[in-house]
């Protein structure tokens, strides 16, 4: 096929134009602003390029006032976009022909400020709708983050139809704004908007809420798939609801809900009959104190729960919690812990006498089923000797990711610990273990392995090896021939 008739097949500009948009999430604003001015110049090159390059410039927009800025001649800014006269035929048309090229529609950090108004008027939605005869706005939309001046404000509802499947909404709290709107007012909107969310998209997959505290006896009402196509659900109320005997009843009463991102602060009672999450696969934990972490696991049965996310206010309290996840996940198989307080940056010595890693985690090791470990625990200065890396690595063998960091104390790993990573762990793809520190010979093995480890990186991110180079990085090639080191030793 010559190259201008190549150039002429819709698929194939398709697959080029996707080069000049890569990710948007591993861009900065720069790039991305340069990626999208390339896409709209090709797209008006000739006709065979403006659809294919269309496409992908309109896939994922930063906001929908971008939309609404192709009826120039219909719009004002007063501050914020609204119609001034009924929209023009061509502006129309045009308005269609993009909008229909948009799977996703972000919404700009700006625009989760409370004492911001969104870019677009409510009424901007509900001319829009019926321009369009009932039919959806944005026909293939998959992907929408929204801020909601209101729970009174239903523009929401005039995005949604059956094709979304991931919705993050800002509930924006204005007590300026809403010092006249009665609380059963606003609680009986709140339920219905929620409950209008399902009803326009039976099919969403994710839901987050987040903005201003939400009323506690408020909850949408789920649809319950059937079992021949049985929809997973998640659901984020991390930063929208306290977690709480009622909330975890109505937990428990949605099918299929897989994964589940909660705040915890409090307590929880211990019931006779435990409520049981019987789909949940994955739990994120966000900001939340370790003892009100560990009472929720004792409250609740979670059979299927292979993943958890633990991102505690301070780690050095989870003393409790370490032995209630061994205890009540005996199946987990991916762990990932953070602390918000990491303890002191200071560089004095503690009088307090510094803990070893395996002391803190030593419950931890009975979860032999782990194959991805992540423990960050930031500025807070524990021992860790080679010995301790062989008890975490002989006792997580199944291990595919490790990651463990922390502040360096006096004792700290040498090159031995990674003789231990490759004996043990034959699976292992990527690992991180706190600062090295070896000073003498570099170890040396008198027998080569029988299959060659497949760890593919290797950080070596504040590294202290005094050794000559070349001995350092044979040594490192004959344990792992295919790992890539990243990060730069001292």
């Amino acid at each position: 096929m010559s190259v201008s008739r190549a150039l002429s097949v819709p698929e194939i500009l398709l697959h080029v134009f996707e080069q000049l948009k890569p990710d948007v999430k591993n861009l900065d604003q720069e790039r991305e602003g340069i990626c999208a001015v390339s896409l709209a110049r090709s797209a008006s090159v000739c006709k065979h390029f403006r659809e294919p390059a269309s496409r992908v410039l309109w896939r994922e927009i930063p906001t929908f006032a971008v939309l609404v800025k192709l009826l120039s001649s219909s719009v004002k800014t007063v501050p914020v976009y609204v119609l001034h006269r009924n929209i023009q035929a061509d502006e129309w048309e045009r308005f269609k022909y993009y909008a229909r090229f948009v799977r996703c529609c972000r919404a700009q950090t700006w625009e989760f400020d409370p004492e911001v108004r969104a870019p677009v008027d409510p009424t901007v939605y509900h001319h829009l709708s019926i321009q369009s005869a009932g039919q959806p706005i944005l026909p293939n939309l998959e992907v929408l983050e929204w801020s909601q001046d209101s729970a009174l404000i239903t523009s929401l509802l005039f995005l949604l139809h059956p094709s979304v499947r991931w919705l993050s909404i800002f509930m924006r709290d204005n007590p300026y704004e809403r010092r006249y709107e009665s609380d059963d007012r606003t609680r009986h909107a709140l339920q219905m908007l929620l409950n209008g969310i399902y009803i326009a998209s039976p099919r969403l997959g994710h839901l987050a809420l987040r903005g201003m505290p939400c009323f506690e006896n408020v909850f949408p009402k789920i649809p319950s798939s059937p079992s021949s196509s049985p929809v997973d659900r998640s659901l984020d109320i991390s930063r929208f609801w306290q977690l709480n005997t009622k909330l975890i009843n109505k937990l428990v009463r949605v099918r299929f809900l897989t994964t589940l991102t909660v705040r915890i602060l409090y307590g929880l009672p211990e019931t006779r009959e435990r409520p049981v999450l019987k789909a949940l696969k994955t739990l994120v934990v966000n900001e939340s104190e370790a003892a009100a972490c560990a009472s929720f696991l004792a409250a609740v049965a979670l059979p299927r729960l292979g993943t958890l996310h633990l991102h505690l206010e301070d780690a050095r309290t989870a003393a409790t919690l370490w032995p209630k996840v061994a205890e009540t996940l005996p199946h987990l198989h991916t762990l990932v812990v953070s602390s918000r307080k990491t303890g002191s940056t200071s560089n004095r010595p503690s009088a307090r006498p510094t803990r070893s890693v395996i002391a803190v985690i030593q419950p931890l090791l009975a979860l032999g089923n782990l194959r991805k470990v992540e423990i960050e625990l930031g500025a807070w200065a524990l021992d860790t000797s080679d010995d301790d890396i062989r008890q975490i690595t002989q006792s997580w063998p199944k291990l595919r990711e490790l990651k463990l960091r922390h502040r360096p104390s006096s004792v700290r790993p040498s090159l031995h610990a990674l003789s231990f990573a490759a004996q043990h762990c034959a699976d292992l793809e990527s690992l991180t273990l706190p600062p090295v520190y070896h000073d003498g010979d570099v170890p040396t093995s008198d027998s080569a392995p029988l299959h060659p480890h497949g760890l593919q990186e290797l950080h070596v991110d504040g590294w202290t090896v005094k050794a000559e180079a070349k001995d350092f990085t044979s040594h490192i090639a004959a344990l792992f021939p295919h790992a890539k080191m990243t990060g730069v030793m001292n």
